[in-house]
């Protein structure tokens, strides 16, 4: 029930106030990791981001790194109700880095991509957090306030792969 309370704050905004901030806590970071094939190898290094006082994620947050390719990629996958034709914009401590564009909504949320530059990258691996900003259905801005506490080691470390992942806890 706070759950949905908070997203009917966040999408409806309030009543005579500016911007919405929403400070996020994340779940821990995992890197997976695809077999390598003739482009390389595909991994993606990500954390789901919850809400204060819930167990639900409300976003999810991934960086693609495809092996000896210098081009990288962020991925978010946001929750339904925001105005999509603005885009979003991600900074890290205060600086204004990049900005992106919603690519396609499903019932669970919208994911938006934005390409990652060496020098956000560089931040993404240094800093504490990383902000995002969107506008919802009421033309107000939304922060969310997402901890990078441990981005640095996932992202530089092994990863597992994606079976890995699937298989079942031996009994």
């Amino acid at each position: 029930m706070r759950f949905l309370l908070l997203l009917a704050f966040i999408f409806a905004g309030p009543a005579a106030a500016g911007d919405v901030e929403v400070e996020l806590r994340g779940g821990g970071w995992a890197k997976i990791c695809g077999a390598a094939n003739a482009n390389g190898r595909v991994c993606y290094t990500a954390r789901d981001f919850f809400a204060p006082d819930t167990d639900k994620p409300t976003l999810a947050f991934a960086v693609y790194d495809t092996e000896g390719k210098s081009r990288q990629i962020m991925r978010f996958l946001l929750p339904v109700g925001l105005l999509m034709d603005r885009g979003f914009d991600v900074s890290v401590d205060g600086r204004a880095l990049t900005h992106g564009r919603f690519k396609i909504c499903f019932a669970n949320g919208c994911y938006a991509d934005a390409k990652l530059s060496v020098e956000f990258r560089q931040r993404l691996l240094q800093d504490e957090f990383m902000q995002l900003s969107v506008t919802n259905q009421a033309g107000k801005m939304v922060m969310f306030q997402l901890p990078l506490d441990g981005f640095a080691t996932a992202f530089k470390g092994a990863g597992i792969t994606r079976e890995k992942t699937f298989q079942q806890p031996q009994q």
